[in-house]
């Protein structure tokens, strides 16, 4: 986090400041949002994993809301995620391109379709 030289607010670390993110600068933003044209390279099994994830910030969200009376949104909800993942050149990557790797003339990751 950068602060203001004036800025009030103190942070203390290692105390799961990131929480506070959203009040201290508005809006976040996710690394995509740097590269827009970029494209999304995953590999097999990406979706499940993905899903795993939403569940996991469902749960911690769901602990924060006992602990403090609200979640603080650091993370795009699937929602969001789909509506960003869509919205992109989507390359799936697979093991004969992770195999070639090594060799001098590296395989270009075939584009998905959706």
């Amino acid at each position: 986090m950068i602060l203001d030289p004036g800025s009030p607010v103190r942070l203390r670390p290692f105390t799961g400041q990131e929480h506070q993110l959203p009040t201290l600068y508005g809006r976040l933003v996710t690394v995509l949002d740097y590269v827009p044209e970029a494209r999304l390279v995953v590999e097999a099994g990406a979706e499940a994993r993905a899903d795993a994830f939403f569940e996991q910030i469902a749960e911690g969200e769901a602990s924060e809301v006992g602990q403090r009376g609200k979640a603080v949104p650091l993370y795009l909800t699937p929602a969001e995620w789909r509506k960003t993942a869509k919205a992109r050149a989507v390359a799936q990557a697979n093991a004969e391109e992770r195999a070639s790797a090594g060799r001098a003339r590296p395989s270009r990751p075939t584009c998905a379709s959706g």
